[in-house]
């Protein structure tokens, strides 16, 4: 196959035009030769009528009277459109025909009398035959040699193709056979021009259909070059450019649209791609210099153990840190992969979130509100969910916070309720986002107080992950309800 697309509709635009130029030229040499044949033939046809009443004439006049001796009309035979028979097949009581009696005065009118008219419009090369009931041939001009009377056995006129001629045969008065012909080559000769005129005019028309077409394969493919250019300057340093719509055809303002949402979502990606490296990188440079400033503090000088112990202590947190923000990065890694290996079984959301109570350190401090509820999912990932919506109304609200979960339909809802200062509203679109904090003052902290803003954003990813959805509502001041719905097991579930 023709890899360019422009080749290969410029191939088929040649197939389709010169098959119908062909098929239109075709059609119109069959309906001219058609018609030169329909005048030839009606030409033949006067010919013939012209023969057939120059006998009828001297037929009724010379002829027939009076009878010839032996009280037997001229001519008598067999009836017309059967010929004579022939040896044991005579039927009883047949005679053969007499030959005409003619006086020779009559013979010499007759003969010069039958004659064709005047020549044919379309062929002037006629000639004729004319044969008595007996089979001899009356007369006769141009007939080609070995040209013998035609056996008329319905009576009917008769065309005939002959080798290169055209023949009309009919029954003349008395039983007499007129012959017609003329060649065929004169009908050919007149499409000659004409066939000439329809290659040349074919042959221009396909020309210039196949420039039309080259040049408006052009100007079809001048926007798909533009919105390559634009796409080609496209780069991770510089991800602006976007194609006009308007400047593209109509057939193609979905694609520009479409190639827009596109490069959107990769400007905004790699954006966010660089703050996540950006802030992943200033995560862990604070506790590594704390890790740095305790440590070359303690090798300044000698010091008491109680100094070490302390600085050994702020290292430790400073590594657990490190460690949990290498945790969750390793994690969110997992969630751009979409969690490769995810298990999808049955999940009893009620005896995990009733287990992730029990493993705080005051269970007393969360409310519980369990109602049975099952999901199909990843059992560790679920966990996780549980634990770090806990951890943040814990580290936000203090010890009011409440858990909740039931089965509503064939959704599970998952709710933790804080009464902790609220999100003001113009954080809550934001907050699942990575490394974005509520509370700049705790941010990067070196007390280590301070969360890594990714929480928020892991819950989110799993929740997603898991076919549900994830919202936020908070009154500021007095309240935070985060609210996870998941399809729910059909089984364990039902309606």
């Amino acid at each position: 196959m023709i890899p360019s697309l422009r080749w290969r509709l410029m191939l088929w635009s040649a197939l389709v035009l010169t098959g119908t130029v062909t098929g239109f030229g075709w059609f119109i040499h069959w309906s001219v030769a058609r018609s030169r044949e329909a005048e030839l033939d009606a030409e033949l046809e006067i010919s013939a009528a012209a023969l057939d009443a120059t006998l009828r004439l001297f037929w009724s006049r010379e002829l027939n009277n009076p009878p010839l001796p032996g009280g037997e009309p001229p001519g008598e035979g067999p009836p017309p459109g059967r010929p004579p028979a022939k040896g044991k097949d005579r039927p009883p009581g047949f005679r053969p025909p007499r030959p005409l009696s003619m006086r020779p005065d009559v013979r010499a009118r007759l003969l010069a009398e039958l004659k064709l008219p005047p020549k044919s419009r379309i062929s002037e090369e006629q000639y004729f035959g004319v044969w008595m009931p007996d089979g001899t041939l009356l007369r006769s001009e141009g007939l080609p040699d070995g040209t013998e009377r035609p056996d008329l056995l319905d009576g009917q006129p008769w065309f005939d193709k002959r080798n290169d001629f055209r023949e009309l045969s009919i029954l003349g008065p008395g039983r007499t056979t007129i012959l017609v012909g003329t060649p065929i080559e004169p009908v050919q000769r007149h499409l000659w021009p004409l066939d000439r005129n329809l290659l040349v005019a074919g042959a221009s028309i396909l020309a210039l259909g196949l420039a039309g077409q080259w040049w408006i394969s052009r100007q079809i493919f001048k926007p798909l070059k533009k919105i390559a250019q634009t796409a080609a300057g496209l780069s991770a340093q510089s991800l602006e450019g976007r194609i006009d719509p308007a400047t593209v055809d109509i057939e193609l303002r979905d694609l520009a649209k479409v190639l827009n949402n596109t490069f959107a979502r990769l400007e905004d990606s790699f954006k966010r791609q660089a703050a996540f490296t950006a802030d992943a990188s200033h995560e862990l440079r604070t506790p590594l210099t704390v890790l740095r400033g305790q440590a070359e503090l303690a090798l300044s000088r000698p010091r008491e153990n109680a100094d070490y112990v302390a600085a050994l202590r702020v290292c430790q947190t400073s590594a657990e840190r490190m460690g949990d923000l290498v945790e969750r990065l390793l994690t969110l890694a997992r969630a751009d992969a979409g969690f490769p290996g995810l298990q999808n079984t049955p999940v009893d959301v009620a005896n995990l979130a009733a287990s992730v109570v029990g493993e705080l350190p005051d269970p007393t401090a969360v409310d519980q509100m369990i109602r049975p509820a099952r999901v199909t999912g990843d059992p560790v990932l679920l966990r996780q969910l549980i634990q770090n919506l806990l951890a943040n109304a814990l580290a936000h609200g203090g010890k009011s916070v409440r858990i909740s979960t039931r089965t509503q339909d064939d959704r599970v809802i998952i709710k933790v309720r804080d009464k902790g200062p609220g999100i003001p509203e113009k954080d809550l679109p934001r907050i699942f986002d990575r490394f974005y904090r509520v509370d700049k003052a705790r941010s990067r902290s070196e007390s280590g107080t301070g969360g890594t803003g990714l929480g928020l954003a892991i819950c989110r990813e799993i929740v997603v992950r898991h076919g549900g959805t994830i919202t936020c509502q908070s009154i500021l001041g007095q309240e935070t309800l985060f609210r996870v719905e998941l399809p729910g097991s059909p089984v364990a579930n039902p309606s």
